[in-house]
Formats: C-alpha cells, structure tokens, sequence
C-alpha cells in the first residue's frame, strides 16, 4: 500500500507536474519550518531536536513535518503534511526554514530567502557521494549527475567539525556554507538527567532497573539482502549465545536498521533481549544502557559522548571496509575491543569498569576530535544561525 495520496498527486505524471509547479512558484515566505527526517518515517534527529526548541522559545514560528503516512507520529503542537502532496510541496516553496537530515530530492531548491539546513543522520564516516557510487559501477557522467543533485540541495550542511567539510566538498563537489555547530539530537546526551531518563525508558519497556543493560546497535551491509527489509539482525551474532552468556541480569536491546527485517527473538531466554528498532529517538536508549555494541555505524560518535564503554562486533570487518572503503582510518575511531563472536563480546562486557578503564584515554582522544561542538549547546547555536545568519 502506498501513501494516502490524492488521484491527482499519485504517480510520475502528477508528481512532476507538482514539482514544476514548485519550481516555478514565488511564493510569499511564512514563518512557518519544514521538518523531515529519515524520508518521514519518524520525527527523530536533529529535526526533532531543533522542533522542541523552537517549540519552547519561538512559539510564533509553525512547526510542520514531512511524513511518509500519517501513521508517523508528530511532535505536540506541529502539523503533518503527506510527502508528495501538494500541500508538501507548497510548503516546501513557502516556509522560511526548512531542516532535513536526508535529501528532499533532486525538485528541491531553496527560494530566495528561504533557509534550508542539511543536518544528515551521523557523522561522515563510511564512503558517500563520488567514491560510493564509483564502487557500485556508476559511469562518470551518473556520478557527475547525483553530486550535483545533492549538492544543489544543500543551501548549508550542519557539521560537527571542521573536517567533515573536506569530505563533502571532496565527495560532492560541494562549495556552499558549512555550519560547525555540533548536532543538536546530541544536547541530551549532555544535558538530560540520565538517571532519570533511564528508570522511564526501562519500566516503559518492562526491564527490571537493577539489571545491565547492553544495546546492540548494528548497522547496514550494503550486500546484506537482495530486496529491502530482507536482511537479518546482524552479521551473525549469536543473541541466544550472547545473552545465556551474560546471564540473568542482563538484558540486551536490538535496535536493527531500518531496511532490515524486524528480529525474531523466539529462540532467546525470555526478558533476557527486547527488539527496540522501532523506538523513534535512539537518544533515549544511549541514556538508557550501560554498554553497547557496536561497529562501524555513525552511531559510536554519539555513543561516546556518553562516555560508557563499548565493544565492536566487526567479523566482516575486512569484508566491510574493504567493499565499502572509509573517508578515516577506523581503528582511531573505535575506542574498544573489536570482537569477532559472541563469546568474545560476552567476555569484554563482564566487566564493565575494567573495559572503561582500558579505553578511557582512547575515548578522551575520539571526544577531542570529533565532539568538542558536541557540548550540549548545539541546538541553541543552530537554531540561531537559522533564524538569524548574520549574526555572530
């Protein structure tokens, strides 16, 4: 079933017809903020983190969102408009500000102005733009045409530190402004009360408050399925192993991207794992657990900040980097035991001071290089660049 689109905005035709509508309106600007994230699935990131700002201190500014179906829930006091609608596109042409952390699309050009900020998902790590689809086959001319989509997109591109420019301006081609403020979904990591955040997130989900609580986050393999949400949860990882392996007080949340198939968690001792891939803001569970495992996902930036322990579960590690080369080194990058079975992960999370203890320097020196804006004042720093780009 698609989207609850009307006879008139369903298809190529109608679409296209609605966007050189687009393209060709001049409308007066209202102030009133786009806000979209992952294609409109959620209300999530930095677009939700920049709502609940000015949702507080700028009232007066209307807060709508681009969702995929009304089945995506939005923030209190916004308004939803369908993606592909012709209210999405009028919108898109009218309101001031427009915040997205994936790409609108290639119809999609700021007005004049209007403010349009690219947040992205995480931090730059795995091969995009050029070098990726160079790798998927792509014959210099599409690799030419998709750069310049993208980056005709972008009126700025939110960065948390100032190397991250070098690689869109080498990946894309990209010369536009950059915003080094930090990512605003980080400023909880910093600024909630955890302790508090963590007893509401675990009674929500059923979990006893005394146990240790480990997330498994891993992320996409390019190669993992032939048909979206075909993919199982992980390059096997053995749950059932793992979690006989940490024992009663322990229990691990899975949380599989979103092209995967959903877990199945039949085979595991009962409480001992929870599928929380369908929470909407993974911040509330980086508060939440004690540890976690990981690899080579954006998702160990934010981690960090934490400043809780991690191990990397990376058995394909050779195969990964190799099919999908990094923009920086990896090893620098991953302060914590990198593991290659369940077992092995098991035995790095039975002692969790100990693993701190071990990679507290290596994690001091990834949160000097790619978190200082990371502080828990970005979104107070890039709601006002949006709001006022002239001042300092």
């Amino acid at each position: 079933m698609g989207p609850a689109l009307a006879d008139d905005e369903l298809g190529r035709y109608h679409q296209h017809r609605l966007q050189a509508a687009y393209r060709a309106s001049s409308p007066a600007l209202s102030e009133t903020i786009l806000l979209t994230s992952f294609q409109g699935t959620a209300a999530a990131g930095d677009p939700l983190a920049v709502d609940r700002y000015l949702a507080e201190h700028h009232p007066g500014i209307e807060r709508v969102w681009g969702v995929a179906d009304h089945a995506t829930a939005v923030p209190a006091g916004a308004r939803a408009v369908l993606i592909g609608s012709r209210s999405w596109y009028d919108t898109a042409a009218g309101s001031r500000y427009v915040v997205a952390n994936t790409d609108l699309g290639g119809w999609f050009e700021a007005k004049p102005g209007q403010r349009s900020l690219q947040t992205f998902r995480g931090h730059p790590f795995k091969a995009m733009g050029t070098d990726l689809w160079r790798s998927q086959g792509a014959n210099p001319g599409e690799v030419r045409l998709w750069a310049a989509r993208a980056r005709e997109e972008w009126s700025q591109i939110l960065l948390a530190d100032p190397a991250s420019a070098d690689h869109y301006r080498a990946q894309f081609g990209y010369a536009g402004p950059t915003l080094v403020a930090g990512y605003p979904r980080t400023d909880a990591l910093v600024n909630a009360d955890a302790a508090a955040v963590r007893g509401e997130v675990l009674q929500r989900l059923g979990i006893d408050p005394a146990s240790t609580v480990v997330l498994y986050a891993p992320t996409e393999r390019d190669a993992a399925a032939s048909e979206a949400y075909a993919a199982g949860p992980g390059p096997d990882l053995d749950l059932a192993a793992l979690t006989e392996a940490l024992g009663d007080d322990h229990v691990v949340l899975v949380r599989v991207p979103r092209t995967w198939r959903r877990p199945s968690l039949r085979a595991i001792r009962a409480g001992a794992a929870v599928d929380v891939s369908g929470v909407p803001d993974v911040t509330e569970l980086l508060l939440a657990a004690d540890a976690a495992v990981l690899d080579y996902g954006s998702l160990r930036f934010d981690w960090a900040i934490t400043g809780k322990p991690a191990v990397f579960y990376v058995p394909d590690r050779d195969a990964y980097l190799g099919a999908r080369a990094p923009l920086f080194d990896f090893d620098s990058s991953a302060p914590g035991p990198q593991v290659a079975t369940a077992a092995a992960v098991a035995a790095a999370l039975a002692d969790l001071e100990t693993l701190r203890a071990s990679y507290a320097d290596a994690l001091g020196a990834f949160n000097q290089r790619f978190n200082t804006a990371n502080d828990g004042r970005a979104t107070e720093r890039v709601v006002a660049a949006l709001l006022n780009p002239g001042a300092r």
